[in-house]
C-alpha cells in the first residue's frame, strides 16, 4: 500500500491534470463560441442582403405595377371622355317647347273640365237621391 505523502502526490498530480484539461477545454470552447459568432454573423449579413435584395426587387414590381395603373386610369378617363363627345353627337337636339296656351291646348283643356263638371254632377245627383230614398 502506498503511503499517506505518496497518496497526497497522486492527488495533486490529478488535480493539476484536471485544472490543464479544464484550462484546454476552455480554450477550446472560446474558440468555438468565438467561430460560432462569427458564423452567426456571416448567415445574418448574407440574410441582410439576401433581404434587400428582395426588398428591392418587389419595390420595382410595385412601381411598375403602380405606372400600369396611372396609365390604365388615365386610358379610362380618356375614354369616357371620348364615349361622353360620342353622346352629345349622338343625342338629338333638344325640342322647344310648344306654348300650351294654343287654341287647340285650350280646346282639350276646357273639354276636360266640362266632362269633369258633369261627372261630378252625377255624381251628386246619385247621392241625392240614395240619400232621398232613406
Amino acid at each position: 500500500m502506498a503511503s499517506p505523502v505518496e497518496h497526497q502526490v497522486h492527488h495533486i498530480r490529478a488535480l493539476h491534470e484536471l485544472s490543464r484539461q479544464e484550462c484546454e477545454y476552455r480554450k477550446k470552447l472560446g474558440e468555438l463560441q468565438s467561430m460560432y459568432e462569427k458564423k452567426l454573423e456571416e448567415e445574418k449579413s448574407m440574410f441582410e442582403e439576401e433581404l434587400e435584395k428582395e426588398k428591392s426587387k418587389h419595390l420595382l414590381d410595385l412601381e411598375k405595377l403602380q405606372s400600369m395603373y396611372e396609365e390604365e386610369v388615365a386610358k379610362r378617363s380618356r375614354l369616357e371622355k371620348e364615349v361622353e363627345a360620342c353622346r352629345q353627337e349622338l343625342k338629338p337636339p333638344k325640342r322647344q317647347r310648344k306654348k300650351r296656351n294654343s287654341s287647340k291646348h285650350l280646346k282639350r283643356r276646357v273639354n276636360a273640365a266640362d266632362s269633369s263638371a258633369s261627372r261630378d254632377k252625377g255624381q251628386i245627383a246619385d247621392r241625392l237621391r240614395s240619400n232621398s230614398v232613406k
